[in-house]
């Protein structure tokens, strides 16, 4: 075994069978001089980049380091898995660690994404963390870029599943371990339109082509960017999404997650819809919601202020209860 920065070089005692694109599983070795340093560099699940001879193969990993032909010791295998040839697009991958520098999250994965570099997805993080109040800054469906074979990063936002906090989402952690269960699992994202009626996504990558096949299924459009937000009314809210048809119908339900900014609390939640302008515009019942006093006083003989401790709706001229 050797390896050049990022690409690692198995050689095996026979013919391995494997061509580029295949996934296999290596582990049982730790490799001279014997430390546990060396097998954790070379262990894990992993895509074949190419097979120069029948019983040498490379592939990439995620750290990079550079460790010249040793032989190996322990009891090493390298199993060929055919059961990841088609793998599910929403297939969850265990993350390993956790970090934030500002806005920006970097999660680092157990195994390879399988996700080419530079591409965005759109995932949902779910951590698990003894300080509940960090996985606040990372958990939630956001878009992901690659940054390599096992690591993504995105914009983080700060959520509350109570909507009664509204913090700066710009926060700085160090690589952290989660101390429960912990995913990233992705959603399917539209890549292109085939007419009116097909179109094409991206799925993780395959060694094989498959004709066109007749299926049974039923398709939602999940992830859509909304890209204005408005209050109509006290109770009627307004979402557009651009230049993206959202596919709603009066009395379908849908959800508003990751929104940031100001009054994030008011529109984050699930909704049905009341009417649809346009192909790009919804509109919603909008539940007022009451929010916790900071602090109250009299400004005048029939005038008083009061302070939210969270953002309320921008609203001039409405009734209130105290």
């Amino acid at each position: 075994m050797s390896s050049s920065t990022t690409t690692r070089t198995l050689s095996t005692a026979v013919a391995h069978n494997l061509t580029a694109g295949m996934y296999f599983t290596v582990s049982g070795f730790t490799g001279a001089p014997g430390t546990a340093t060396y097998g954790g560099r070379f262990s894990g699940t992993f895509v074949v980049a190419s097979a120069p001879t029948s019983t040498s193969l490379t592939y990439t990993a995620e750290e990079s380091v550079t460790i010249t032909t040793e032989n190996v010791t322990g009891t090493p295998t390298l199993v060929r898995r055919a059961d990841l040839d088609f793998l599910e697009s929403t297939r969850p991958v265990n993350i390993r660690t956790f970090a934030s520098s500002g806005t920006t999250r970097t999660i680092v994965t157990q195994d390879p994404h399988l996700i080419p570099t530079s591409t965005a997805i759109t995932a949902t993080v779910s951590i698990v963390h003894s300080t509940s109040e960090l996985t606040r800054y990372f958990n939630g469906t956001h878009t992901l870029t690659a940054t390599g074979s096992n690591t993504f990063t995105y914009t983080g936002v700060y959520q509350d599943p109570t909507n009664t906090v509204n913090r700066d989402p710009s926060i700085t952690i160090a690589a952290t371990t989660p101390t429960g269960t912990a995913t990233v699992t992705r959603e399917i994202v539209i890549t292109g339109l085939v007419g009116s009626t097909g179109f094409t996504y991206l799925m993780p990558p395959s060694n094989y082509t498959i004709n066109s096949e007749v299926a049974t299924g039923r398709v939602s459009a999940t992830s859509i960017a909304a890209t204005n937000r408005q209050l109509l009314s006290r109770t009627i809210g307004e979402i557009t999404t651009g230049a993206i048809n959202h596919g709603l119908l009066v009395g379908d339900r849908f959800r508003l997650s990751n929104l940031s900014g100001n009054n994030q609390d008011v529109f984050n939640g699930s909704y049905q819809v009341t009417s649809v302008p346009s192909s790009t515009v919804v509109r919603f019942t909008a539940t007022p919601s009451s929010k916790a006093l900071a602090n109250k006083a009299l400004s005048g003989s029939t005038a008083a202020r009061i302070n939210t401790s969270v953002p309320h709706p921008s609203w001039s001229s409405r009734r209130a209860r105290s």
